[in-house]
Order: structure tokens, then C-alpha cells, then sequence
């Protein structure tokens, strides 16, 4: 599964009020995340991306990934609970001249997808757990 969604970002963005574009994920693991940014960033065009309220990438809080004309890419293994995840995507652009549209990326393994063989062994183990003998008085 692949998601991508782009950030328009006015010039004049300050970090403090930085454009936030809201995204649903699906149940899987995210295992590709990329960023890309225009020519002519400079470097003054800023992304975060949040899980809920907490920073995921960059991993250290407050900082930013920032380029110009280039695709900040990286593999990760970052699951996506059940019921999907509300992920927050923020920028900011300090460059007083020029808007910028960032776009970023999610590749996402689906649970059915990745995880067959741990879904069947959670059956068995919950089957048998039916015939096991239990203390006296339980």
C-alpha cells in the first residue's frame, strides 16, 4: 500500500504556526518513508512528521528535515496500530520570496500481508488454550 500526499507551504511560514496536513494510515508497517523537495528550497522549507501528538521523523524532537531538490528517503519498520493512526505532517518555510509543495511518501505493509504465519500461530495458540486443564476452583 502506498500513500503520498503533498504540502503546499507558503512563503513566510513560521515554525510556530507551520501548515499541518492531517493523514489517515491503514493497519501495516510502514517500512519506506520519503520526502521530497523542489529545486530552490535553499534548505528553507522544514518538515516533521507526527504520529499522533509525538515527533517520529526526524527521531530527535524539534528538529527538521530539510533539502533542496533532492528526495530524503530511509527505510523504517514503524507499525501502524489497529484502527489506523492519525499522522500529522508539518512545515514551515522561512524563505520571505517563493511557496514550496513538498511531497511525502508512505509505503505500508498490510497485517494480512506480513504477518499470515504470526496470525495463524495466535489461532492455534487461542484453540488449544480452550482444552487446557485449569486449576481447581478457576
Amino acid at each position: 500500500m502506498f500513500f503520498e500526499k503533498d504540502i503546499d507551504i507558503p512563503a513566510n511560514t513560521a515554525r510556530i504556526a507551520p501548515v499541518t496536513v492531517r493523514l489517515r494510515l491503514k493497519v501495516g508497517i510502514i517500512h519506506y518513508v520519503a520526502v521530497q523537495f523542489p529545486k530552490g528550497c535553499a534548505g528553507q522549507v522544514h518538515i516533521q512528521l507526527f504520529e499522533g501528538g509525538n515527533q517520529v521523523f526526524p527521531t530527535t524532537p524539534g528538529t527538521s528535515i530539510k533539502s533542496s531538490g533532492f528526495i530524503v528517503d530511509w527505510s523504517d519498520a514503524n507499525p501502524v496500530q489497529k484502527g489506523g493512526t492519525l499522522w500529522l505532517i508539518k512545515g514551515w518555510n522561512v524563505s520571505s520570496e517563493n511557496p514550496h509543495t513538498v511531497s511525502v511518501r508512505f509505503a505500508i505493509l498490510e497485517e494480512d500481508k506480513l504477518f499470515p504465519l504470526w496470525r495463524m500461530f495466535k489461532s492455534i495458540t487461542a484453540f488449544l488454550r480452550l482444552f487446557r486443564k485449569r486449576p481447581e476452583g478457576e
